[in-house]
């Protein structure tokens, strides 16, 4: 059965990970999609820029991917967030050209907002909660930020009831997101 890809809101969208997207091949023709390679996280470019242009989807009851866990050196893994904590920064700034490429006034343009917010939450939460990334890599890169995506960086702010990247934080340290 076939279902209008309305009936998810983008929230929810944004929630899905690449273990669970398979996409037709035409839908990456059609978008001239070309998927970053050498660096880690680009998962998370997999189900944005695809996704953004799904009108149906098919739930289908079978695994479409396997991921290994426990295995050493897994991108999980703490030492490896830390070492590839520029390779956040490149998928990042991916989305952040398909934000600012993309016209305001379209669903697409919601969904990858809405995308960029739970990544964002995501990387605070790594950074204030498990003492992940360098504090002055992590500064630069929340400034790089505010300046690339103001109007989404005061939606994520907001949405944690704080003005400021600092009240953020603290927020982050006292309590957890559920997304």
């Amino acid at each position: 059965k076939t279902y209008s890809i309305d009936t998810i809101n983008n929230e929810k969208k944004a929630s899905i990970q690449m273990h669970c997207v398979t996409y037709k091949t035409d839908i990456i023709k059609d978008i001239n999609y070309v998927q970053l390679e050498g660096i880690s996280y680009t998962d998370q470019l997999w189900v944005t820029y695809p996704m953004s242009v799904v009108k149906t989807y098919s739930v289908f009851d079978c695994n479409l991917y396997m991921y290994l866990v426990g295995r050493n050196g897994q991108t999980m893994e703490t030492a490896v967030q830390n070492k590839k904590f520029n390779d956040e920064i490149k998928v990042t700034d991916q989305i952040i050209s398909w934000i600012k490429e993309s016209p305001k006034n379209n669903i697409n343009y919601e969904f990858i907002q809405q995308k960029m917010i739970s990544r964002i939450e995501y990387l605070y939460n790594n950074h204030c909660n498990l003492g992940l990334y360098d504090e002055k890599e992590f500064r630069a890169f929340a400034n790089h930020l505010k300046y690339e995506i103001p109007e989404i960086m005061e939606i994520t702010e907001s949405r944690c009831g704080n003005n400021n990247e600092e009240n953020f934080i603290l927020k982050y340290n006292n309590s957890s997101l559920s997304i």
